[in-house]
């Protein structure tokens, strides 16, 4: 499966699928070094350990697969937040 070419923009923190999965986040760290779910790090940015990610829809069909049914609920009565409205703003300068 190629899940980059399936997936929605939204990206899924271990702490966010933790919370949502209602599991420890020790449990999801070790779902994406296990393989189990399709995951990956973000870049180095200073960090022990660079944070883990999951595409939106790899987290919903692995959460399917292993009947997690509230938690995929919770997750199609979301609005995708990986697009953010972006408003002008206009700016004043003081005069000095």
């Amino acid at each position: 499966m190629n899940a980059k070419a399936e997936t929605t923009d939204r990206l899924w923190t271990t702490g966010e699928i933790a919370r949502l999965t209602g599991c420890d986040i020790k449990s999801v760290r070790r779902w994406i070094d296990q393989g189990m779910l399709e995951g990956f790090r973000m870049p180095d940015m200073g960090k022990e350990a660079p944070e883990r990610r999951v595409y939106h829809d790899v987290l919903r069909a692995f959460l399917v697969k292993q009947g997690f049914e509230r938690p995929v609920a919770r997750m199609d009565a979301l609005e995708p937040s990986g697009k953010v409205e972006i408003k002008p703003v206009k700016i004043q300068h003081d005069d000095d």
